[in-house]
């Protein structure tokens, strides 16, 4: 997935003052596009996300009840939410996002993390290189995505691997 959004970046045009994302897999509400620029618009905002609601077994409503108590958090617990499905930014921070792109990449492989953490991983570079960096996570709008996993069990099995996996990225960056 970073490797695609990587080339969707490359292509944006100059006029573009407002960058929105979505996953493949994501379908964003009728007004995402209208309350995520609005945001952005306001100019004191470096990252927006929106809810990001899944589709799939039945522990999926358990998540997403997850996220919208989670939808109030800022810092890096905000952007590990948000940062894949549904976020936008100003311009100003297309190259520091492409960086963080290929950072995630990168340490994927280096920490030979079994699950897919790219999120996860460029929420720590932001933080961890960018203090000024101002996020919010809306409750405005959302997405919805779907989850690969066909039965409750297989996801709850995938989610134990991101954890094992988060500690591994945590324990990096905390040296």
């Amino acid at each position: 997935m970073p490797y695609a959004r990587l080339e969707a970046l490359k292509h944006v045009s100059d006029s573009s003052n407002i960058i929105l994302c979505l996953d493949g897999d994501s379908i964003p509400a009728s007004n995402w596009v209208e309350v995520m620029s609005n945001i952005l618009r306001k100019g004191n905002t470096s990252l927006v996300g929106s809810l990001v609601l899944f589709k799939g077994p039945v522990i999926s409503s358990f998540m997403n009840m997850l996220h919208r108590v989670r939808s109030s958090r800022r810092g890096i617990d905000a952007v590990q939410w948000i940062w894949g499905p549904s976020f936008g930014f100003p311009r100003e921070y297309l190259s520091q996002i492409n960086r963080y792109l290929e950072l995630s990449i990168t340490m994927q492989s280096k920490l030979k993390l079994v699950s897919s953490l790219e999120d996860y991983i460029r929420a720590h570079y932001l933080f961890a290189n960018n203090s000024a960096v101002s996020v919010e996570l809306t409750n405005k709008t959302y997405v919805y995505t779907y989850v690969k996993e066909k039965t409750s069990i297989e996801l709850i099995q995938r989610t134990r691997t991101n954890l094992s996996d988060k500690e591994k990225v945590d324990t990096y960056f905390s040296h």
